[in-house]
């Protein structure tokens, strides 16, 4: 008698689908929570003047948080897949409060850059939980929408320039808003159990018929170089724009401080293309999108590898729409693979990225030489 091996994997229209509410509610928590990483530039004004730190010390917060998120990126993106998305958004809450109370009581550098890291986890966690509801749709659009949401989260750390609010009065106060948020997600959320496909195993790596297929490989070193790049062009920007106004001399330049406030707030604004991108793929496919994400990204190294003034104000638009395109697909991509293996190629991508980011720490991460070597690897 003829036998056939059965499908261990759930069929995809087996697979539960999120309500518009959980939708809703999951880009709400993502926009107030998800990127707190993201505002780490705007924190450290507030460690240098109220905490004692000197600039390279509070830059040194921000590399070392992100590093422990990059390190990090890898476990959350498994843990999403075991224990649930809706959990791990009500997880993610209270470990972001925890990391931001003791981030208060923080009075070293080391001690500023562990705790603010790992509360930097319990945002992305959010984000990540985010992208498995968002996937349960099978339409790169809700993927869309959440980065969108993470992208913007980054102007609640405008909150870190308010002069009459101390950085510990802040701190807890957020702490406090996610706790009650912890709360409220618990409650709303408890009806929806939403483990999006089977959790990340070696059996679950075993059944995967797309972890192995060039289609995915090709867009996992896709991905990972160029939001690898991104960094190291936004490590570079400040560089840039100090070569360009001030040269061999050390002077305050008011056209430099403007284009350094205007390159933060247009690149977080990414978040206005971003749903735009998801319709342009779940329209036409993913083809123009991704042609556009690589054109942007080396557009946006190019500018910074012969900087002048008029290259860096041609670089604050294609930076935006870069980022914009390099996180829309993080999500929104992996729709267009069997929705049921979306745990697995997920947590692919984010070991394949983690590797990447973590080995650039040993090649140049600053200055025009940075800028042409970035351009080179992500072409």
């Amino acid at each position: 008698m003829e036998t056939h091996e059965p499908n261990l994997l759930p069929a995809a229209d087996s697979l539960p689908k999120p309500s518009v509410g959980l939708l809703v509610g999951a880009a709400v928590l993502v926009l107030c929570f998800g990127g707190l990483i993201q505002q780490g530039p705007l924190l450290q004004p507030k460690l240098v003047a109220e905490k004692g730190l000197t600039w390279p010390e509070a830059e040194s917060v921000y590399v070392t948080a992100f590093t422990i998120l990059t390190i990090g990126f890898c476990g959350l993106s498994m843990l999403c897949s075991r224990l649930g998305a809706c959990q791990n958004i009500v997880l993610g809450l209270l470990v972001e409060a925890f990391g931001l109370v003791a981030t208060s009581f923080a009075t070293k550098p080391w001690q500023f850059a562990a705790t603010y890291g790992v509360a930097s986890l319990g945002g992305l966690n959010i984000y990540i939980a985010s992208l498995y509801i968002a996937n349960a749709t099978g339409n790169p659009m809700p993927s869309a929408i959440m980065s969108a949401a993470y992208n913007a989260s980054a102007y609640v750390g405008y909150v870190y320039s308010v002069p009459e609010l101390s950085l510990k009065v802040i701190l807890l106060g957020q702490a406090c808003v996610a706790i009650i948020a912890a709360f409220v997600a618990l409650v709303c959320f408890r009806f929806q159990v939403l483990p999006m496909s089977e959790g990340f195993s070696l059996r679950s790596v075993a059944l995967s018929t797309q972890l192995r297929s060039a289609r995915y490989i090709s867009f996992c070193v896709a991905f990972s170089f160029s939001t690898t790049a991104l960094l190291a062009a936004c490590a570079t920007f400040d560089d840039a724009a100090e070569r360009v106004f001030f040269g061999t001399e050390r002077k305050s330049s008011g056209h430099y401080n403007w284009l350094i406030g205007a390159f933060s707030f247009i690149f977080n604004a990414s978040f206005l293309s971003s749903p735009f991108l998801g319709a342009w793929a779940s329209n036409y496919g993913w083809l123009g999108p991704s042609l556009l994400q690589l054109v942007c990204v080396q557009v946006f190294l190019c500018c910074l590898a012969w900087p002048s003034r008029a290259s860096l104000i041609l670089a604050l638009p294609f930076a935006s729409i870069a980022s914009s395109s390099v996180y829309a697909s993080q999500g929104g991509y992996l729709t267009t693979f069997p929705q049921q293996e979306f745990s697995v190629l997920f947590a692919g991508t984010a070991i394949f990225q983690s590797v990447v980011q973590l080995s650039a720490n040993f090649l140049p991460m600053h200055g025009t030489g940075c800028a042409k070597l970035w351009a080179a690897l992500a072409s």
